[in-house]
């Protein structure tokens, strides 16, 4: 994570899934006294944290942080331990959303000013809807490596032309041009594949998810590399 840093990012592209984007940086360097405690432990067994709920969709709304930030809650360990509390469903994400787009700095607040958010603003709406006490962050990936497998990370990142279709095992590769800003959750590893897994929050339609049954994968030096590029990594804490 850069230090500092306050960009709300266009949608770039005529690609009508763009518009499923929405993720804007918003990095302040006050973050850094909240970061995710790590004794450096790589996982050496592959991870993949469970959904407690439904996959849940955008349908073109630039919602993209607070599906994020949903899909987060829902996941083992942190839904877990939420219990005897029910999961979230896309009315609650877009609830979310039209706080989290107020909070940011940028000016217009969804409805009907689909503005985009923040990661950092989807995290202060779990809080103000009482679904979380605070949140953390991992700075780059080899800290998101070391934690992921206490819990899934909401990911923040460009998205680029040539991720919109991944392969027939869910591998993307973040080539091409830019998008826009996207977040999505980074639900696990696979080790000796060397690659991360992630839960989007797309569908191809009402009956087919995107990706590989709404997941895909990214290789470890890809995803290595996007994070670098102003990406931020943040979990919801209790």
């Amino acid at each position: 994570m850069s230090d500092g840093v306050v960009q709300q990012i266009p949608w770039v592209t005529p690609d009508p899934e763009a518009m499923n984007l929405g993720r804007s940086i918003r990095h302040d360097p006050r973050n850094r006294a909240f970061p995710i405690p790590t004794a450096g432990a790589v996982p050496t067994s592959d991870v993949r944290h469970r959904n407690y709920g439904r996959k849940l969709y955008q349908d073109g709304i630039g919602a993209c942080t607070c599906f994020a930030a949903s899909h987060a809650v829902n996941f083992a360990p942190f839904r877990s331990a939420r219990r005897p509390a029910r999961t979230l469903n896309a009315a609650d994400a877009f609830a979310l959303y039209r706080i989290a787009s107020a909070r940011d700095p940028w000016p217009g607040s969804w409805e009907p000013d689909d503005t985009g958010s923040s990661g950092q603003a989807a995290c202060q709406a779990l809080i103000e809807k009482g679904y979380a006490t605070g949140y953390e962050w991992a700075f780059g990936f080899d800290h998101g490596l070391s934690v992921i497998a206490e819990g899934p990370l909401m990911q923040g990142t460009w998205w680029t032309v040539d991720m919109f279709r991944p392969d027939a095992s869910g591998l993307v590769h973040p080539t091409g041009s830019d998008a826009g800003g996207h977040e999505y959750l980074w639900v696990g590893v696979d080790v000796s594949a060397r690659e991360s897994w992630f839960l989007n929050s797309w569908q191809e339609s009402a009956a087919k998810p995107w990706g590989r049954n709404g997941y895909f994968k990214m290789s470890w030096d890809d995803h290595r590399a996007l994070l670098a590029r102003g990406g931020d990594l943040v979990r919801p804490t209790l």
